[in-house]
């Protein structure tokens, strides 16, 4: 028997080339067979097609499980994963307090509540902000369309960075009830009626397991939010964004 056409199909397609392999050759031994012959026309037919079905049963079973090996063996696709931001900032009070002199604390209590229920997620705040306008100059449709820095727009009260969350950031639990409260207290001067507040905070967790880190190769100064980068693993992802939370709120100074 000749296997040159066996070895031609295993080596082309694997298992399944062999069952079709042997399913060619035994089709063509079968028919040179001269036992049909002495059979009749009827017998003849049931002989051959029994033993065809037989073969052909085979091929596919042999076709069957090359398949499966390839879908066995394939890479599981990573499908991307989207978080967005897993937390809102909330500013829940503010109180005012004068001064002997000549000041306004702005007390403020916020409040860090996780968007989601998964309790095996963990969000780190670790950079965020505040800022403080004059009301009566500035306007809201103004700073959301804010291009310059604080100090360049007249009626800026105040810029406070949350330096020290760069150091020790603080961390949230997916369903924790209440969230995280911090109060900062802020001073402006004493003649000030209505002011905004404008906040933003950042996690450091992105999309598909990246983390959300400062660019220390880049120069930065206080008035502006530091250079961010997203990294997964060991190498930066160019792509990568940064989620965060901000509001801002109106209030009268009393």
């Amino acid at each position: 028997m000749n296997l040159d056409i066996v070895v031609s199909f295993g080596k082309i397609a694997g298992i399944g080339g062999l069952g079709l392999g042997v399913f060619l050759l035994i089709f063509r031994e079968v028919v040179r067979k001269s036992i049909f012959a002495r059979l009749d026309r009827e017998n003849s037919y049931r002989a051959i097609r029994l033993v065809l079905l037989f073969t052909w049963s085979l091929a596919l079973a042999g076709l069957a499980v090359w398949v499966y090996s390839l879908e066995i063996g394939r890479d599981k696709v990573v499908i991307p994963t989207k978080i967005s931001a897993l937390f809102k900032a909330e500013l829940k009070e503010v109180r005012f307090r004068r001064t002997e002199n000549s000041g306004t604390i702005v007390q403020t209590h916020f409040d860090f509540i996780p968007k989601t229920s998964n309790e095996d997620t963990t969000i780190s705040i670790f950079y965020g902000f505040t800022e403080i306008y004059d009301a009566d100059i500035v306007k809201l449709n103004e700073l959301d369309s804010k291009t310059l820095l604080c100090s360049k727009i007249k009626g800026c009260l105040l810029r406070k960075t949350y330096d020290d969350l760069l150091i020790d950031p603080f961390l949230l639990r997916g369903g924790q009830m209440g969230g995280t409260d911090k109060n900062w207290d802020y001073k402006i001067p004493s003649n000030i009626k209505n002011i905004i507040i404008l906040w933003k905070f950042y996690q450091k967790e992105t999309d598909n397991g990246g983390l959300c880190n400062i660019d220390e190769t880049k120069p930065y100064t206080s008035e502006i939010v530091p250079p961010l980068k997203v990294t997964i693993g060991n190498k930066i992802n160019p792509q990568g964004t940064c989620y965060f939370s901000k509001d801002h709120q109106t209030y009268r100074v009393n």
